[in-house]
C-alpha cells in the first residue's frame, strides 16, 4: 500500500544519506506502531499520524546512534541473549514469546529474595515501565527514553553475570524466563524490536 512504499522510500533515503541500516529501520516500525495504537486508543487525533517522516527519520537516527553507544550495544547484546533463551525454552513465558514474539502478553513473576540480582531487574523493570509510561503520555522526545533504557544496563549485565537462568529447578528457571520476557517487552516498547537487527551488528554477539 501508499505507506508501505512511503516507509520503503524513506528507509532507502536514510540509508543513503544518513547510514541508517535497513534492520534498524525495520526495528523501529515496531516501535511506531505501539506507539500509534496508545494515542488511538487515548482516543488522540494528529494529523498525518500514518506516516511522520520527520519524526521518524529522527527517531530511526536516535536509535541507531543509541545502539552505537556502550549502553546501547550492552543492551542490545542482552536482548538477544534474553530472546535466545526464551527461544529455546519450555516455561509459559518461553511459549508465549515463541509464540508471540515481542507481541506476547507478560507473564506473572514472583517476588525475588531482596538483595538478588533477580530483584534489582525487577524494580528497574518497573520504575522503567512507569517512567516510560509518563513520557508516552507527556509526549516526551524519543531520545529521552532511549536514554531511560540505559538504566537496564547495569541490572541486566548483573543478572547474566550472576545468575544461572537455566536453574535445574523448573519452578526457578520459569520465573527467570518470566523475569527476561518482561525485560524484553520493556525494550522494545521503548526501543522497538532489536530482535529484527542482526546480531553481530551492535556489540559481541550473545554467547
Amino acid at each position: 500500500d501508499f505507506l508501505h512504499f512511503l516507509r520503503e522510500r524513506l528507509a532507502r533515503h536514510l540509508r543513503d544519506r544518513h547510514g541508517l541500516r535497513a534492520d534498524v529501520f525495520a526495528a523501529l516500525q515496531y516501535y511506531e506502531a505501539q506507539h500509534k495504537a496508545r494515542h488511538k486508543a487515548r482516543h488522540e487525533k494528529r494529523a498525518g499520524a500514518g506516516l511522520d517522516i520527520a519524526r521518524t527519520q529522527a527517531r530511526a537516527l536516535n536509535l541507531q546512534a543509541f545502539l552505537q553507544t556502550r549502553a546501547g550495544a550492552d543492551l542490545f547484546v542482552a536482548f538477544h541473549r534474553a530472546a535466545g533463551l526464551l527461544q529455546k525454552g519450555v516455561s509459559p513465558a518461553a511459549r508465549a514469546f515463541q509464540r508471540a514474539g515481542v507481541a506476547a502478553k507478560p507473564s506473572p513473576m514472583p517476588a525475588f529474595p531482596v538483595g538478588t540480582p533477580q530483584a534489582a531487574l525487577r524494580q528497574a523493570l518497573a520504575a522503567l515501565d512507569a517512567r516510560l509510561a509518563l513520557l508516552s503520555a507527556a509526549k516526551q522526545p524519543y531520545r529521552k527514553q532511549l536514554a531511560d533504557l540505559a538504566k537496564l544496563r547495569a541490572p541486566m549485565d548483573r543478572l547474566f553475570a550472576d545468575v544461572l537462568i537455566e536453574d535445574k529447578k523448573p519452578a526457578v528457571r520459569a520465573a527467570h524466563h518470566a523475569l527476561l520476557l518482561r525485560a524484553v517487552l520493556v525494550i522494545a516498547a521503548a526501543a522497538g524490536d532489536l530482535g529484527r537487527i542482526d546480531q553481530s551488528a551492535f556489540g559481541a554477539p550473545p554467547k
